[in-house]
């Protein structure tokens, strides 16, 4: 993950390639490692857990059930709200200082396991990434509140109602 776009990248003078690039044969075989991926069972779990923490990363509105990207509207129970955009500088251009980061994120007890999710897993890099740096034990549930909300007898919150 870049802090910053490319063309700072090319004014600093650091290396880029253009064509078609060589790739060299490896046996690479991918591995999930489950202590960084939450499931749905897991995160209903967290949910009575004093141990573990949700952090919903998508926006106010949508956290508190008054828009949706989906035709749910709300959040995970004990899930508390960060949206992801606080994660970075104003236009979204870069991270902010690591010493906002850790500002934005006090309040988070750096013992317990910090879930992360948003609507479809994919906003879910920023938060996950910071995360990371300022602590160990960050999950990131890849079904988000999709999965989550297709499934009806799943626990919902909905502030706006």
């Amino acid at each position: 993950m870049m802090n910053g776009r490319l063309t700072e990248w090319i004014k600093l003078d650091y290396k880029t390639d253009s064509g078609i690039q060589e790739v060299k044969k490896s046996k690479l075989i991918p591995r999930l490692s489950e202590e960084k991926l939450a499931r749905m069972l897991s995160v209903f779990a967290a949910i009575k857990d004093e141990q573990k923490i949700l952090v919903d990363i998508r926006a106010e509105q949508e956290y508190i059930g008054k828009e949706s990207q989906i035709e749910v509207y709300g959040h995970i129970p004990s899930a508390i709200n960060i949206p992801w955009t606080k994660n970075l500088t104003a236009g979204f251009k870069k991270f902010r200082p690591a010493n906002e980061l850790k500002t934005l994120y006090a309040d988070l007890d750096p013992a317990k396991e910090i879930t992360v999710y948003c609507n479809r897993g994919t906003e879910i890099g920023v938060s996950y990434v910071v995360l990371r740096t300022l602590r160990s034990k960050v999950r990131s549930y890849d079904g988000s509140w999709f999965e989550w909300s297709l499934n009806k007898e799943l626990p919902i919150v909905n502030e706006s109602k």
